[in-house]
C-alpha cells in the first residue's frame, strides 16, 4: 500500500501544473465627448489572446489574455468613458506591443475615426513586468481617446459654423 501511494505521488509530481492565464483589461483615464456607434477590429486581433510582434513575426502571449475579445475590451473601455452624444465610427487597425529587444520596444496602435482621420501611436516601454506592457497599451488607447475628443470638437464646431450660415474658414 505504501508503495502504491509512493508511485501515485511520483506520478502526480511529474504531471505539469495547469496555470491559469492572467486576465487584463483597459480602463479609461478620461471622459469621451463622443460615443462609438460602431467599432471594428481586424479578425486576427479580435481574440482574447494578446498579440505581440518581434522581428521574426507575430505571436501571442502564453500566460496573459484579455478579459474578453479585444473588440469587447475596447467597447467596454469606450462605454465607461462615454460622456458625449456625438457619434463616431472607430476602426482599430493595429494594436500590439512590438519588441525591438529582449525587454524593450513600443506599443503600436493605429486607428481610424469616421473612415477619415487616422491616428498612429508608438508608446515606448522597457519591461520589468507584463503589467507595464498593459499600462502602455492603456496609455495608447487613452491618447486615442484624447485625440478623438479633439477631432469631435473640431468637427462639431465646423458643423455649427456651417449650420449658422457663416462662411467656413479655409
Amino acid at each position: 500500500m505504501v508503495r502504491l501511494l509512493l508511485i501515485f505521488v511520483l506520478i502526480l509530481s511529474c504531471v505539469p501544473k495547469q496555470e491559469h492565464p492572467l486576465m487584463h483589461n483597459l480602463e479609461p483615464s478620461g471622459e469621451a465627448d463622443f460615443k462609438v456607434i460602431e467599432l471594428r477590429v481586424p479578425e486576427y486581433l479580435d481574440t482574447e489572446r494578446i498579440m505581440y510582434k518581434t522581428d521574426k513575426g507575430f505571436y501571442y502571449f502564453a500566460k496573459n489574455v484579455w478579459v474578453c475579445e479585444l473588440s469587447c475590451v475596447l467597447e467596454n473601455y469606450f462605454k465607461k468613458a462615454q460622456g458625449g452624444e456625438e457619434k463616431v465610427y472607430l476602426e482599430v487597425l493595429d494594436f500590439y506591443p512590438v519588441f525591438t529587444g529582449k525587454k524593450e520596444g513600443y506599443v503600436y496602435l493605429r486607428a481610424r475615426v469616421d473612415r477619415k482621420k487616422e491616428y498612429v501611436y508608438k508608446i515606448p516601454f522597457k519591461v520589468r513586468s507584463f503589467e507595464e506592457i498593459i499600462l502602455k497599451m492603456n496609455e495608447a488607447v487613452n491618447r486615442l481617446l484624447e485625440d478623438v475628443n479633439k477631432y469631435v470638437q473640431i468637427t462639431t464646431s465646423s458643423k455649427s459654423i456651417s449650420d449658422s450660415g457663416l462662411p467656413t474658414p479655409p
